[in-house]
């Protein structure tokens, strides 16, 4: 064994494997002061040369700079190619990264419970280090990780759980939770010419979530973070939840009808919104006809999605007749009728009130 780099350590490696080839499975332990504790690399450009696909490892440990180095030449497969290098990772603890992938296509991590340099966990030997650091890949996925500790000293010094840089491509969080995260950043967005960050402001108050789930977008547009629920956006230092919204929006439906534009004038029109559902709310009269005839449309705040919607109840507030509505396949609008299939007001001046949900497009 050599020292390990220019930081104090017993031995560069644990265990390092270079250019090998074929399949294999390790269940790895460690406890000492390695520069790298696993290392696994492909220095040449073909993976049929030497490659590590199907290559599994479990590991566990703490003590480390980094625990666990994948690098592979150029590998310029598509972006929809399968993982087949699957790493699980236990209680862990390092001090510079955790997980380091350069230059290798088709990564799958499950991140178990790994310990963030910080308060809680150890020294950090750089100024951002990272559980999970990513240069110049594609595909990686990354699931079922609960990170603890965290540092935050300045905006040029804290802790990330993941850290891009480079070209990469397909990054997919699958089953987060960052309720144990003190303090940092969930990404340190440096790929694709990428500067921002996503996580903690840092204050006193950091923001907890647990079971996270949504998706996070970088400058690039692309898809970093995906979830049960389309709830976050942006490349931005605090979660904006530009999607989702608690209280009712106001916003300016168009009226139409068959042979005619009738003038309706409105009194409400807001709607409110989580992830792709939708409530509407309307409450309007119709001013003049003006020889509009079978249904009443109102625009929608956001199109539907591509199937029939059923959601919706409307009544005629001046007569007191309920009414129909109908929501079509990818439709912008909402129609409205009566019971004969004709048009849903008799007379000039009668008040209509429409509500219901559908799924945006």
């Amino acid at each position: 064994m050599t020292h390990a780099f220019t930081y104090p350590r017993l031995a560069a490696y644990g265990v390092r494997h270079v250019d090998g080839y074929g399949t294999w499975t390790t269940d790895f332990g460690y406890n000492g002061a390695f520069g790298t504790a696993y290392s696994v690399e492909s220095a040449v450009w073909d993976p049929e040369q030497a490659s590590y696909e199907g290559g599994f490892l479990a590991v566990n440990g703490a003590g480390c700079l980094d625990m666990v180095n994948l690098s592979h030449g150029l590998r310029g497969m598509p972006s929809d190619y399968e993982p087949t290098f699957k790493i699980v990772s236990g209680d862990t603890n390092f001090s510079r990264y955790g997980i380091r992938i350069s230059g290798h296509t088709g990564v799958e991590i499950e991140g178990g419970a790994p310990i963030l340099p910080g308060p809680g966990g150890s020294v950090s030997a750089i100024a951002k280090p990272a559980f999970i650091y990513i240069d110049g890949a594609n595909l990686v996925v990354i699931r079922n990780t609960i990170p603890h500790a965290g540092t935050y000293k300045s905006a040029d010094e804290y802790s990330a759980l993941i850290k891009t840089t480079g070209v990469v491509g397909n990054v997919i969080v699958d089953g987060l939770n960052i309720a144990q995260l003190g303090q940092g950043y969930i990404f340190d967005v440096g790929h694709n010419a990428n500067t921002g960050r996503i996580g903690f402001q840092p204050t006193d108050d950091f923001l907890r979530v647990g079971n996270f789930s949504g998706y996070v977008r970088d400058t690039a547009a692309i898809k970093l973070m995906t979830g049960g629920t389309d709830r976050i956006t942006g490349a931005v230092d605090v979660f904006t939840p530009t999607i989702i919204s608690e209280a009712s929006t106001p916003y300016n439906p168009t009226f139409g009808g068959i042979g005619g534009t009738p003038s309706v004038s409105v009194k409400i029109a807001k709607y409110r919104r989580r992830g792709k559902a939708v409530r509407v709310r309307l409450d309007c009269t119709v001013a003049n006809v003006n020889g509009a005839s079978s249904v009443l449309t109102a625009t929608l705040p956001f199109a539907s999605n591509g199937e029939w919607c059923a959601g919706f109840v409307a009544y005629n507030a001046t007569t007191g007749a309920p009414l129909m509505c109908r929501l079509g396949p990818n439709s912008p609008w909402v129609e409205i009728y009566n019971m004969t299939n004709s048009f849903p007001v008799t007379a000039n001046g009668q008040q209509l009130v429409i509500e219901g949900e559908y799924e945006a497009a």
